[in-house]
């Protein structure tokens, strides 16, 4: 009787590991680009919600990575782990993937702002208001060409279509500040009066 259940132990506990290693559920929809013109940079996952992911690991066979590629995947964070791309949100290991119907098409997304000053409406105006930020400056970024610090009590670092990058403690930002192109001058755009 012992042995039955040592031997059905095993199968259950091999089953999982088979499971994890194939790596579960499609449930995160994205598309790859190439970064390769940024230093140590190469393709990359941008996910619907605009975080980046690189690829240190693929555990599907047979999948190769191209540019334009749409799927929905599946991945695991991979702690510990640097590269010196620096744009990415984190390291991942691919576990699922299920192309989307057409390679080559990308999801939609906000066009890119390079803005001058505040528009009358839209996510900046938006956040202006719900953080009652006191200054507002432009910086070329790296993955995809202006993001904008939002000054205050808190900092908070958005790229040009609005989607959250970094959010600082710190009156300088000098954390944040360190994910945009090195060497970037800041645009004041809006200066409360």
């Amino acid at each position: 009787m012992y042995v039955r259940i040592f031997i059905l132990l095993l199968v259950v506990t091999a089953a999982g590991c088979k499971t994890k290693q194939n790596g579960g559920d499609c449930n995160t929809t994205g598309h790859v680009e190439d970064l390769t013109g940024l230093d140590g940079c190469g393709l990359m996952i941008v996910t619907e919600s605009g975080e980046k992911l690189l690829p240190a690991r693929i555990s599907v066979d047979g999948l190769e990575l191209k540019a334009g590629q749409s799927a929905r995947f599946g991945y695991r964070k991979l702690e510990g782990m640097a590269g010196i791309c620096m744009a990415e949100d984190a390291m991942v290991e691919i576990t699922c993937w299920t192309p989307a119907g057409k390679t080559d098409e990308i999801p939609n997304r906000p066009d890119c702002l390079d803005l001058e000053r505040v528009p009358e409406k839209g996510w900046m105006p938006d956040l202006l208001n719900a953080f009652k930020s006191a200054k507002i400056t432009k910086y070329r970024f790296r993955t995809n060409g202006w993001a904008y610090l939002f000054s205050g009590e808190k900092s908070f670092l958005y790229d040009c279509q609005g989607t959250l990058i970094c959010q600082s403690s710190e009156p300088s930002a000098r954390d944040c500040l360190q994910l945009v192109e090195p060497g970037a001058e800041g645009k004041v755009i809006y200066e409360k009066p």
